[in-house]
């Protein structure tokens, strides 16, 4: 399908670019006057024969009438409207808002002609009016896509049936609210009386910078090296890797722009992508934040462009176990089962009519490497990827660990992927000032302390500024730094966190009421436990060989059997009485 696109050029530059790209996007061949290259015919002569050649014309109008030929009454934009009228092409209008502010100088100081076309377009076609160019790049999105599959254009959002009930509405955004807006840290606060668990995300969140593309995949140590410059040390590297191919993969990634996550969410030209991050880098966080503010939890400008936008998260993980054992079937099947859970959901039926009739949404579906098996996960970004192509005015993020992704599902069907940069000093320094702002119950003057004292941590010690890039062990400094000084070198730092994490595992993750029947493990038996799985992950398969004959035969086992066999040795060694 060709389409010929049709606007006045000063006042509606951005919002041609916008069109072209959703064009491009759909592999649509677009023609407009903008592209063409010398040729001896005159211009208004060679537009109009691009009209003709098209099967679809696409006209823009804000409140400019356009430059007028010579030996013309009508403008050129006017002109090629009535060809395409004169030679039977279907006829997408979309019309700037009426009440939509402009700029005077974009407005004709006589606008009987731009009106009086106006008028006429309003009347002899079903118009589309747009406030931005966000808005302008979904409609044309859902107009394009049902005109290539052959649908009726979708209705207009002004037709009640396109809206969602503002009731519907309200009360799925409280439910979001109840279900994200506390920063889950059940699992790494030490006591829970101290109000970790009902700290807002909203509150401490801070947008991270992302990085175009995904970042090649190696050991983390070997890509800080490779960033270090010449202050680093290729001792870091193992001798059979050639420290130039690293230079050469961190010089190729490094000189792709980064920018702020919202600028890349909100940009019409990129409505599918990937979010690519290490544990702990904030994919989840991002996730949650970007639900809560379309559902007006908080005030965030940066997504101004996105206002109005339904925000649904789908958790994949939780969505694999619904589908797996039968109790959805598809996606949209998923939300409207938590709907009749009680919990963040949409009835199936309204949340589809909605979409098919060019309803706009933003679809979050968190965790893609958390679908544990390969043949399941694969078959989900499948079914991700034919959802966005079957919603064209949907926008789409997906997160999943850079390790082990597998790109090229999502890479043909057109999703851009970027990756989620380190925290750099200054989001190191505001999220710090955000936690102890809103989060620690102590005096003023100590939490100005404690936030001096892990920022003075962070810039003497190139190690603990390394962890502190990562939001989540950021947070867990925070924590461990709360009642004892902070270490200065990475080992103590993790035995700090280690102890966190596992003193109140039990009571936090509520396992005594779930497993009660199981006698309790003392920090030193979970501890032992920990140390044998670690060696296990190490040395299966891929471990070294010369370590694992010599200290365990655990290449071959399963993890069931071999957490069995642990589990007896350490309650010989350590008898539950003791405990």
């Amino acid at each position: 399908m060709k389409v010929y696109i049709s606007a006045t050029q000063k006042d509606l530059l951005e919002y041609r670019a916008a069109v072209h790209a959703v064009a491009r996007r759909l592999e649509i061949e677009d023609v407009a006057m903008e592209a063409y290259g010398a040729d001896v015919r005159p211009p208004l002569e060679r537009c109009l024969t691009d009209v003709r050649r098209c099967d679809l014309y696409v006209g823009l109008f804000a409140w400019r009438y356009g430059y007028r030929p010579p030996g013309q009454e009508s403008s050129i934009t006017e002109l090629e409207y009535r060809e395409a009228l004169a030679a039977g092409k279907p006829c997408l209008i979309f019309l700037l808002a009426e009440d939509m502010p402009w700029p005077p100088d974009m407005i004709d100081r006589n606008r009987q002609q731009i009106v009086a076309l106006r008028n006429e377009l309003k009347e002899r076609h079903l118009c589309a009016f747009f406030s931005s160019v966000d808005d302008l790049s979904a409609k044309v999105t859902v107009a394009l896509a049902d005109m290539r599959s052959g649908r009726s254009p979708a209705r207009e959002p002004g037709d009640p049936d396109t809206h969602l009930p503002e009731a519907v509405r309200s009360q799925y955004h409280k439910q979001l609210r109840l279900r994200y807006q506390a920063v889950p840290l059940d699992a790494v606060s030490p006591r829970p009386t101290i109000g970790y668990l009902t700290v807002g995300l909203s509150n401490v969140f801070v947008e991270p910078r992302v990085h175009e593309d995904a970042r090649p995949e190696m050991p983390l140590a070997w890509w800080r090296w490779a960033g270090a410059g010449p202050d680093g040390d290729p001792g870091a590297l193992p001798g059979v890797v050639d420290p130039r191919d690293v230079e050469r993969l961190w010089e190729e990634y490094a000189a792709k722009e980064a920018s702020p996550l919202f600028d890349v969410v909100c940009d019409p030209a990129r409505r599918a992508i990937v979010l690519l991050g290490d544990p702990g880098s904030g994919k989840s966080a991002a996730a949650r934040y970007l639900a809560l503010a379309l559902a007006g939890v908080c005030e965030e400008p940066r997504l101004a462009a996105l206002d109005r936008y339904l925000p649904v998260l789908v958790e994949l993980r939780s969505y694999a176990a619904h589908r797996g054992d039968g109790r959805c079937d598809g996606l949209l099947d998923y939300v409207g089962h938590r709907h009749q859970q009680g919990l963040a959901g949409i009835d199936r039926d309204v949340l589809e009519a909605y979409l098919r009739q060019g309803g706009q949404a933003l679809f979050l579906f968190d965790g893609l490497d958390e679908v544990f098996d390969p043949a399941q996960r694969e078959e989900m970004a499948a079914q991700i990827a034919t959802f966005a192509n079957e919603y064209p005015g949907v926008r789409t993020v997906v997160t999943s660990r850079a390790a082990g992704y597998l790109r090229h599902t999502f890479a043909n069907a057109g999703f851009d992927h970027f990756t989620l940069e380190d925290l750099d000093d200054e989001r190191i320094a505001r999220f710090l000032g955000n936690w102890y702002r809103y989060v620690m119950p102590t005096p003023s003057v100590e939490a100005d302390r404690q936030r001096r004292q892990i920022l003075d941590v962070v810039r003497r010690s190139r190690a603990m500024h390394e962890i502190a890039g990562n939001p989540l062990l950021l947070m867990l400094m925070a924590i461990v730094g709360r009642d004892r000084p902070l270490p200065r070198n990475r080992r103590r730092l993790y035995a700090h966190v280690t102890d966190v994490l596992i003193s109140e595992w039990d009571v936090t993750k509520q396992l005594r009421e779930s497993h009660g029947d199981v006698p309790p493990l003392d920090p030193q038996a979970k501890l032992r436990l920990l140390r044998h799985l670690a060696f296990w992950m190490q040395c299966r398969e891929s471990g070294r060989p010369e370590i694992t004959s010599r200290r365990t035969n655990c290449r071959g086992s399963s993890a069931t059997t071999w957490w069995s066999s642990t589990v007896s040795r350490t309650n010989a060694r350590t008898p539950w009485r003791t405990r």
